[in-house]
């Protein structure tokens, strides 16, 4: 099956796509999970190393 119509204007020969039929939306991504509490490495500035 070819995409192009062979079109005859005049001497010229013009090839023409063919409409396409619309194609279906793609579907949307499905979401991160979520973490289930924040992952935290080492100590910031300032912050003692035991809490007493």
């Amino acid at each position: 099956m070819t995409t192009y119509t062979k079109v005859t204007i005049g001497t010229r020969t013009v090839f023409v796509p063919v409409e396409q039929a619309p194609q279906p939306l793609p579907k949307p991504a499905q979401p991160k999970p979520k973490a289930p509490y924040a992952k935290r490495i080492g100590k910031k500035y300032g912050e003692r190393k035991n809490w007493w």
